[in-house]
C-alpha cells in the first residue's frame, strides 16, 4: 500500500498555483481548476480527525426527491438502523468511524446483517494515507470502492497509527453508490428516512460539548468551521432547545459513556451540523465473478479536484485510456460525479492515437441528481482482448457549474492516459499529464467462469433447479429444500463428495483456501486468486477437491497431483471429453476460441465474447465442445459424435445453466435470468426460482 503524504503536500501546492479566474482581457476559455474549499486554505486550528477536501461545494442544491411525507420524528435506533456505538479513542479517527456507521446501517437496514466492519483497516489502508492525524469522507469512499471492507475481527482497531496494512483480510462488502447531499435540513431528512443514517460534519468545539451528559438539546450559533464528523440517525421536530424547536439525532463516536449513551441531540444548523452531508447509497458482495475481473484505473486516491474551462462552459470530456489485463467483459463504468442534475454520456472506443477516437464499441446516457460516486453498468458488456488498449470517455454536462470532469493528483501521474477536451473534437484533447493530474474515470470487468456440470440434490438422476444466496448462506433447491451453508464470499461448489448418488452442499472460500462440506468436512486446499474445479479426476465416483491457479496455469488435484496446463486469461473447463468416466483436465482460450484438452488435443471451436458451456449434448457419454454466445443469445454445440448445432436460446444478460433437467443422460439447454429470476429450460419449461443476486448452482 503507497502512502502519499508528500504527494499529497505537493498536490496542494500544485493545485493552488493552478487555480484560475478567466481574464477578461482574454476571452479564450482555458483549462482551469475548480474554486477551492476556504476551509482547505484556513482550516481550524482543532480538529478531531477532520480534514477539509480540497473542492468547494457551494454549489450543490437541495434536489427534489420523491418519497411519501415525512413523519414529524424518525429514529433509526427504534427501527433497527444502526449498529453499536464505538470509541475511536486519543486518535483523530472519527471520519472513518462515521463513514463505517454509515456503511454498517446501509447493510444492516438492507440485508438484516449486522456486521461490525474494520476502522483499523480503513485508517491504515486509505490511500490518502490519512490516519490518527484526520481524513474524510472522500478518501474513506475511495477505499470503500476500491478495497471494501473487512471484518473488525481480522483487523481490530488500535487508537494510534500502527503504520501497518493489513492485507490479509478477507473482502466482505463493496462501495457502489455514494451521494452527496448540500446542507438542507428537508434534503438530509429524506436521504435519513430512505436510506438510512447520514455522514456530516460538525464544529465540536463549542462549550459544553465535550461534557454532553445526554439530558438536553445543543444548542450554538457560532460559526466556526466544522471539526468533527458524526452520523445523523434521525430527527425530532417538537423536541425543545434554547432557540426553539427542532433537532437532530446524532451518533458519535466517543464510547457510550458520552452524552445519551454514546448520541447526541443537537438544533437544525447548530455548530454547522449538516454541512459535507453524504451517505452510501448502495454496494455488493464480494463474489467470484468480481474477484476474477479488473478494476481499471489511474486515480488511485479517487477525486482529489475537477477541472474544465470555466464559465460559461458546463460541458466538458473527460479520456482515459486503458490496456487490457486479459481476455475479459467491460461490464461497468465508475466516475464521480462534481455537480448534482447532471448528466454523462458514456463511450467506449477501440483506440485513441492522441487527436482522435475511432472504434466505436458502445455508448449509453443516463443523469445523476446528486453529486457523489457511481457505477455504472454497461447495457451492452464490452470485450477486450488483453494486450489491447481500449478507451473510456464521458461526457460531462453540469447545471449552472463549469469544473465537470474529477481528477485525481497524487502520484503516480500516467502519461499519454488521461485526457481532457471542452468539445471531443478530432485534435481538441489535453493530456492531463501536463496538469500532473489523472482523470478519475474507471472501468470493471467480471468474468465469466463455468466451475463444474450440474448435480443431483434428491438422487432422481436430474439436475435440480437451485440457487444459493450469498446475502444469508441459504440454499434453495426447487421442491426438494432450504438449507444454511456458507457465508457471504464463499463460492458454491456441491459436488458426490461421498460417493453417494445425492450432490452434497458444498462451498469453497477464497478468504481462507477452505473448503467446507456438510455433514462431511472441512479441508484447506487452495488461496485466493484460485479457480474451484472440483470433479471426479481418477474415476472413482467421488467428487475430487481441485483448484486451478490462473497466475500459473497449475491444477492442484487434492490427493491426485498437480499439473500445469493453460495460462492465465483461459477458462477452464474440466469434462469427460473421450467418455471413459474420468474428468479430463481442459481449457477454453478466449482470444482464439481454442479448447486445450491434456492429452486429447486441442479444437477450435467459439470466439472471443462467449461462455463455454461444456455437456453432453448428444446423450453419447462424452462431453461435447459447446458455448453461448450472450450477444445474441444463440448456443453452438459441437457433438463428439459428429456433426454441429447453433439454437437460440437466452438473452444478454442471462446465466447459462446447462444441466440434465428430465434425468435422460442428456444436457439440456437452459439459461437462469437474474432480472426476473425465471429460469427458461429448452424443451422442458419455466421456472421462478431465485432473484438478482443469488448464484444459480446448476451451471
Amino acid at each position: 500500500m503507497k502512502k502519499r503524504n508528500f504527494g499529497y503536500l505537493l498536490a496542494v501546492v500544485f493545485g493552488l498555483l493552478f487555480l484560475s479566474v478567466v481574464n477578461s482581457d482574454n476571452p479564450e476559455p482555458f483549462l482551469q481548476r475548480c474554486p477551492i474549499n476556504p476551509v482547505f486554505l484556513n482550516p481550524p486550528p482543532e480538529n478531531f480527525g477532520l480534514l477539509p477536501h480540497p473542492v468547494d461545494l457551494s454549489h450543490l442544491q437541495a434536489a427534489e426527491v420523491c418519497i411519501q411525507a415525512l413523519p414529524v420524528a424518525w429514529d433509526w435506533r427504534i427501527n433497527g438502523g444502526v449498529t453499536a456505538v464505538k470509541n475511536q479513542g486519543a486518535c483523530g479517527s472519527c471520519w472513518a468511524f462515521a463513514a463505517m456507521g454509515d456503511f454498517e446501517s446501509k447493510v444492516l437496514i438492507q440485508q438484516s446483517l449486522n456486521y461490525d466492519f474494520s476502522e483499523e483497516n480503513l485508517k491504515e489502508c486509505n490511500y490518502w494515507g490519512h490516519n490518527c492525524g484526520g481524513g474524510h469522507a472522500w478518501s474513506a469512499t475511495n477505499h470503500f470502492t476500491r478495497e471494501g471492507v473487512v471484518l473488525e475481527a481480522c483487523d481490530p482497531y488500535h487508537a494510534y497509527k500502527t503504520g501497518n496494512c493489513n492485507q490479509t483480510c478477507g473482502k466482505i462488502k463493496q462501495v457502489t453508490g455514494w451521494r452527496l447531499l448540500p446542507n438542507d435540513v428537508t434534503a438530509i431528512k429524506q436521504a435519513v428516512y430512505q436510506y438510512g443514517p447520514v455522514y456530516t460534519l460538525i464544529y465540536a468545539s463549542f462549550p459544553g460539548f465535550s461534557t454532553y451528559d445526554g439530558s438536553y438539546c445543543l444548542y450554538y450559533t457560532g460559526t466556526e468551521a466544522p471539526n468533527h464528523a458524526v452520523l445523523i440517525v434521525g430527527w425530532d421536530d417538537n423536541m425543545t432547545h434554547a432557540g426553539g424547536q427542532g433537532a437532530w439525532i446524532v451518533k458519535n463516536s466517543w464510547g457510550t459513556s458520552w452524552g445519551a449513551n454514546g448520541y447526541f441531540y443537537i438544533a437544525y444548523g447548530s455548530a454547522r451540523i449538516g454541512e459535507g452531508s453524504c451517505y452510501y447509497q448502495s454496494y455488493k458482495h464480494y463474489d467470484y465473478l468480481e474477484m476474477l475481473g479488473t478494476l481499471y484505473s489511474y486515480d488511485e486516491a479517487g477525486w482529489y479536484d475537477n477541472w474544465g474551462w470555466g464559465s460559461p462552459n458546463n460541458v466538458a470530456y473527460g479520456l482515459v485510456k486503458f490496456i487490457a489485463n486479459k481476455d475479459e467483459c467491460i461490464n461497468a463504468v465508475d466516475f464521480w460525479a462534481v455537480d448534482d442534475n447532471m448528466t454523462y454520456d458514456i463511450y467506449i472506443y477501440d483506440s485513441f492515437d492522441g487527436t482522435n477516437v475511432s472504434g466505436l464499441l458502445h455508448s449509453q446516457s443516463g443523469s445523476c441528481s446528486l453529486a457523489g460516486y457511481y457505477s455504472v453498468d454497461l447495457t451492452s458488456p464490452v470485450w477486450v482482448k488483453k494486450g489491447d488498449d481500449f478507451v473510456v470517455v464521458i461526457k460531462f454536462t453540469c447545471s449552472g457549474y463549469y469544473w465537470p470532469v474529477p481528477c485525481d493528483s497524487f502520484a503516480p501521474i500516467e502519461a499519454n492516459k488521461c485526457y481532457m477536451s471542452l468539445s471531443g473534437g478530432s485534435g481538441s484533447w489535453l493530456n492531463m499529464a501536463s496538469y500532473a493530474r489523472d482523470v478519475s474515470i474507471r472501468a470493471r470487468s467480471k468474468n465469466h467462469q463455468p466451475i463444474f456440470d450440474s448435480h443431483d440434490f434428491n438422487g432422481n438422476l436430474a439436475s435440480d433447479v437451485a440457487i444459493w444466496r450469498p446475502t444469508n448462506g441459504l440454499w434453495y433447491i426447487k421442491d426438494i429444500s432450504t438449507q444454511q451453508w456458507g457465508i457471504e464470499g464463499d463460492i458454491p461448489v456441491n459436488g458426490l463428495y461421498n460417493a453417494d448418488i445425492t450432490a452434497d452442499l458444498a462451498v469453497w472460500r477464497p478468504t481462507e483456501g477452505m473448503w467446507y462440506i456438510k455433514n462431511i468436512g472441512a479441508y484447506q486446499w487452495g488461496t485466493a486468486g484460485d479457480i474451484p474445479v472440483p470433479a471426479d479426476y481418477n474415476g472413482d465416483n467421488i467428487t475430487d477437491i481441485a483448484i486451478w491457479r490462473p497466475s500459473t496455469g497449475l491444477w492442484y488435484l487434492k490427493g491426485i497431483g498437480d499439473y500445469q496446463w493453460g495460462q492465465a486469461g483461459d477458462v477452464p473447463v474440466p469434462g469427460d471429453y473421450n467418455g471413459d468416466g474420468i474428468t479430463d483436465i481442459a481449457v477454453w482460450r478466449p482470444s482464439e476460441g481454442r479448447w486445450y484438452i491434456r492429452n486429447i488435443g486441442s479444437y477450435q471451436w467459439g470466439t472471443i465474447g462467449d461462455i463455454p458451456v461444456p455437456g453432453d449434448y448428444d446423450k453419447d457419454g462424452k462431453t461435447d465442445l459447446a458455448t453461448w454466445r450472450p450477444s445474441n443469445g444463440y448456443w453452438f454445440i459441437q457433438y463428439s459424435g459428429g456433426g454441429t448445432a447453433s439454437i437460440q436460446w437466452g438473452t444478454s444478460g442471462d446465466w447459462p445453466t446447462p444441466g440434465d433437467f428430465n434425468g435422460d443422460s442428456s444436457t439440456d439447454i437452459a439459461v437462469w435470468r437474474p432480472s426476473t429470476g425465471y429460469w427458461y429450460i429448452r424443451n422442458i419449461g419455466e421456472y421462478q426460482w431465485g432473484t438478482r443476486g443469488d448464484i444459480p448452482v446448476v451451471r
